[in-house]
C-alpha cells in the first residue's frame, strides 16, 4: 500500500469516527435541550466533539479543528460547572452541530466550508461566560488591563491515599507536535480523572527559565494512577489523537511500585 492510499485510508475511517461521534453528540445535546443535564449526556457530547477536533488538527483540516474547539470550550465550561447545562444552551449547541455537520462535509470535499461567524459569536459569548465564573471576584484588572482567569484544576487535585497494587499508573509529557495539533493536556486528563484517576506528580525539571521558555513547547510531565479493573484500552483511547512523539506510559502498578508511588516513599 502506497503512503497515499495509507492516508485515504486513515481519512475514511476518521470521517466515519466524524459520523459516528456527531450522532452521539446530539443525542447528548437532545437530552440537554430537552432538561437532560446528566453528566452521562454531557460527558457523550463532549467526548464526541474532542474526538473530532483531535482527528481534524491530526489530519490537517484547519477549519474543522478550530470551529470544533469553539464548540468543545463550551463542552468544558458546562462539565467544569461554569456554563449552566439551560435549555437554550442545548438548543444553541445543536445548531453548532449542524454547522460542524458542515465543515464536515466542506473537509471531505462534499460542500463549500460554511459561513460560521454568526454561530462563532454565540459560542464565544457561552464560553466568555465561563471565562468570567472562573476568575477571582475580589481581583480586578492590573493597570495593563490584565483581569486573572483562575484554571479549574481543583478536580485534578493530587490524591493523598496510599497507592495500591494492582492500579493503573499512567505517565504523560505532551510533545510540542501534540500541543501544535490541538491536543490539550487538561482535557486529557480530565478524561482520564473520569475514569477515576488521580493525578498524583507533576514532573517539571524540564521547565526553563522564563527567558528561555516557549509557549509554544510542552515541558510538564503528569503521572496518574488509575484504579484496578480499567481496561488498558480504555486508558489509551484518551490518548488517541496525541501526537505519537509525546510520552505516554501505560502500566499496572505492581506490588514492587507501590512503595516508590510519587505520593511518597516507604518508610
Amino acid at each position: 500500500m502506497s503512503d497515499m492510499d495509507a492516508l485515504d485510508e486513515i481519512q475514511a475511517i476518521f470521517f466515519a469516527e466524524c459520523a459516528e461521534g456527531l450522532a452521539v453528540a446530539k443525542e447528548g445535546l437532545s437530552a440537554m435541550a430537552a432538561g437532560d443535564a446528566s453528566a452521562e449526556a454531557i460527558g457523550g457530547a463532549f467526548r464526541a466533539v474532542h474526538s473530532i477536533k483531535g482527528g481534524s488538527g491530526a489530519l490537517g483540516h484547519a477549519a474543522l479543528r478550530a470551529f470544533s474547539q469553539r464548540i468543545e470550550n463550551v463542552l468544558d465550561g458546562i462539565r467544569a460547572g461554569r456554563v449552566a447545562p439551560t435549555a437554550s444552551t442545548g438548543l444553541i449547541l445543536l445548531r453548532a452541530l449542524d454547522v460542524l455537520s458542515d465543515h464536515v462535509a466542506a473537509a471531505r470535499g462534499r460542500a463549500e466550508t460554511p459561513a460560521d461567524a454568526a454561530m462563532l459569536a454565540e459560542l464565544d459569548a457561552l464560553a466568555a461566560l465561563a471565562a468570567l465564573a472562573s476568575a477571582p471576584a475580589e481581583e480586578g484588572a492590573d493597570e495593563f488591563g490584565f483581569v486573572p482567569i483562575a484554571a479549574p484544576m481543583a478536580d485534578l487535585a493530587f490524591d493523598p491515599e496510599p497507592a495500591a497494587a494492582g492500579q493503573w499508573r499512567v505517565v504523560f509529557g505532551p510533545s510540542r507536535a501534540a500541543l501544535a495539533n490541538g491536543s490539550e493536556p487538561l482535557l486529557v486528563l480530565r478524561e482520564l480523572e473520569d475514569m477515576g484517576g488521580r493525578v498524583v506528580d507533576v514532573a517539571i525539571a524540564g521547565l526553563p527559565a522564563l527567558r528561555d521558555l516557549d509557549p509554544e513547547d510542552g515541558y510538564f510531565v503528569w503521572t496518574v494512577e488509575l484504579p484496578a479493573g480499567i481496561d488498558e484500552a480504555a486508558i489509551r483511547d484518551c490518548f488517541d489523537f496525541v501526537a505519537p512523539d509525546s510520552r505516554i506510559d501505560i502500566a499496572p502498578l505492581a506490588e514492587a511500585d507501590v512503595a516508590m508511588s510519587p505520593r511518597g516513599m516507604a518508610a
